[in-house]
């Protein structure tokens, strides 16, 4: 047919040339000049208006024939995300899901969407004639109504992006005409049921395409289990998605979805009685709960809006199932016990996040970014998001200092602290010493956390010991500000994450990886010496054995291989515990952090050690086996070189840096 129609195109197309030289040609040798110019004005213009007419309605597509079969096909593709273990966690395209075939698609659903937008639909060929005269006589009455019918509007989802710069603007009359043509085509290539399986696949929800992604967004079901009420929901924001959506403008909603109900009891699309019931319903609405893998696949999904999907039926990713499932329950059941009934009751929500990487790779391994807030809307607070680093900046301070050689850990504070005299005030000092056991070792003032090492080695580090902290991602420091070494700066979770990573793999900084575009992974940079990483591994292992988490390893066993540090905001606004796991088979860097969106004090009493830190060791303490078909990573690291081993593994995988 399409080429039938081309053809018939192009004859007219020459026919209206054609008209124009015979007019000009006759009126120039049989008529007054004058006349001639007017007749010839006139069958120019005529001939004009016929050759646009015939190429936009016999040419939408340019001068290649619309391929329909090609843009069903490309219209029912989606790029599959899928995990470490091959399960799909979603899709690529953005405000997107997977395509549902019309078939498991309820009736009331399909019925809902055709009395909203094209009640004939069944009976037209693609045009619905009917409506398209009645929307010009109320457009010439000044009263703006569409004409678009089903089969138009998934013109230019049909003919694709080569077809569509073809097509006139939407909204202007050759545009209305292209849309009529493409309508027609598509019913009689495709039949009514594709036709209308690609409407409801791509159909725009306030940003979101297809009717299953925006079922889950705002009623938390799949388009297989949508309601008679929430299928005219649905249908009812096709018209205007900002004005009836449900959830920012719920009595709007609500009037629009009355309508579509209406006329679908009007047309016999449902039967009488549930129609009535649904109209007595109130309008609610409820968003999914995140599934596991959800939070990475939007940020995903974000990253390759950036750099754009590649060009295959799946990305392949290290996101592991079993090991965000387990975060996701200890991070849940770490808000429950700290949420406070009362700043629940004022509409604040407890939010918590956790990350984990591979610190070899730099491939992630569970993403959990949090709840939706108060108002329904999602946030990521990994990437995003800014942590105060508190205490957990006294890990890379030590580090510095043992690297920088201004101090060992079989020292004492009084010996560290004296060193620092000509900088810090003499008389904070000595009320800071007297508070402290001066006579405790450098190891064991980092395990219980105190305040007056960070100070005093703040002070004692040289600038370029406290600039090595920038090539970790780090703010800038001053060492002019003291303060800052009792962490008050703040980083994004993710960058916490990989800078405690080079305290896993022997000193290398490798950069988190969502997924992976190359063959191989560019070598981490050598960040620290491995005898300085070494030390401090034994520092921050005291920290579970005898520091601020030892209440929290009470009764846990297979700790050897861990170490952490904890982090506690001055008014206990934010808890954080940041940390590594070294198993040869299945290591880790990971951070698990709450706090309010606004800040508050969530606890009175206690710290992130405490409450926090038995939630971060029973996640680390999840081993999944490897994968069959993937190998485990391995270390094996040489003078000058980055953490190798991982390159078989990646060289499949598809993707995006941060």
């Amino acid at each position: 047919m399409n080429t039938v129609v081309t053809t018939v195109g192009l004859i007219l197309l020459l026919a209206a040339l054609l008209a124009i030289g015979v007019a000009v040609f006759s009126l120039a040798r049989h008529a007054t000049l004058p006349r001639a110019a007017l007749l010839t004005a006139v069958s120019t213009i005529a001939a004009v208006l016929f050759a646009v007419v015939g190429r936009w309605v016999f040419l939408p597509c340019g001068w290649q024939a619309c391929d329909f079969a090609d843009g069903y096909d490309r219209a029912k593709h989606r790029t599959a995300i899928v995990a470490r273990d091959g399960t799909d966690i979603g899709v690529a395209e953005a405000g997107m899901s997977h395509w549902v075939p019309l078939e498991n698609i309820p009736d009331h659903v399909i019925a809902a969407f055709v009395s909203a937008e094209d009640r004939r639909f069944w009976q037209h060929s693609g045009v619905d004639v009917i409506g398209v005269c009645r929307a010009f006589v109320k457009n010439l009455a000044g009263k703006r109504q569409g004409a678009s019918g089903l089969a138009m509007q998934v013109a230019q989802v049909l003919v694709g992006d080569r077809g569509l710069r073809q097509l006139p603007p939407d909204g202007t009359w050759p545009g209305k005409l292209a849309e009529m043509s493409v309508g027609l085509r598509t019913i009689a290539e495709l039949g009514r049921a594709r036709t209308l399986e690609v409407y409801l696949n791509n159909v725009d929800f306030a940003g979101l395409r297809g009717i299953d992604v925006a079922a889950r967004r705002y009623f938390g079901v799949g388009a297989q289990d949508l309601s008679v009420a929430q299928a005219a929901t649905l249908a009812a924001m096709v018209r205007a998605p900002d004005d009836f959506n449900p959830v920012q403008h719920p009595d709007l909603a609500r009037k629009e979805r009355d309508r579509v109900l209406t006329i679908m009891r009007e047309t016999g699309a449902a039967p009488p009685d549930e129609i009535e019931k649904a109209l007595n319903l109130p309008l609610r609405t409820q968003r999914a709960a995140p599934h596991v893998g959800a939070d990475f696949a939007a940020a995903v999904r974000q990253s390759l809006a950036i750099r754009g999907i590649p060009a295959t039926e799946t990305i392949q990713t290290g996101l592991d199932l079993a090991l965000e499932r387990e975060a996701r329950r200890n991070l849940q059941r770490a808000i429950d016990a700290l949420e406070s009934p009362s700043a629940r009751a004022q509409g604040a929500r407890l939010q918590g996040v956790f990350i984990a990487m591979d610190p070899m790779s730099g491939i992630v391994r569970a993403y959990v970014a949090g709840r939706p807030d108060g108002k329904g809307r999602q946030f990521d607070r990994i990437k995003l998001g800014r942590a105060r680093l508190a205490s957990t900046d006294k890990a890379f301070l030590l580090t510095a200092g043992v690297e920088a050689g201004v101090l060992r850990l079989d020292e004492t504070m009084r010996d560290v602290c004296s060193r620092a005299h000509a900088r810090v005030p003499a008389a904070w000092l000595r009320r800071q010493v007297a508070k402290s056991d001066p006579s405790q070792s450098i190891i064991d003032a980092f395990a219980s956390s105190r305040n007056l090492l960070a100070v005093c080695l703040w002070e004692l580090l040289p600038a370029a010991a406290l600039a090595r902290l920038d090539s970790l991602g780090f703010p800038s420091a001053s060492p002019t500000v003291p303060s800052e070494a009792l962490g008050t700066r703040t980083m994004s979770p993710l960058r916490i994450t990989a800078a405690f990573a080079s305290l896993a793999n022997g000193g290398y900084f490798v950069r988190p990886f969502l997924t992976a575009a190359r063959d191989t992974l560019a070598a981490g940079t050598r960040v620290w010496r491995a005898t300085t990483v070494a030390v401090m591994q034994q520092a921050m292992h005291r920290v579970i054995v005898s520091g601020t988490a030892r209440y929290a390893a009470e009764g846990m066993s297979g700790l050897d291989d861990i170490g952490l540090k904890t982090g506690t905001t001055e008014g206990n606004r934010e808890f954080l515990v940041c940390g590594y796991r070294r198993s040869a088979r299945e290591p880790l860097a990971a951070c698990m952090w709450v706090g309010y969106d606004r800040p508050r004090q969530i606890r009175s009493s206690g710290d992130a050690g405490t409450l926090l830190a038995p939630w971060f060791l029973k996640t680390m303490l999840a081993r999944p086996a490897s994968p069959s078909g993937v190998a485990p990573f391995t270390v094996a690291t040489g003078a000058g070189q980055g953490p190798s081993g991982f390159v078989a593994s990646l060289a499949s995988l598809t993707s995006v840096t941060h």
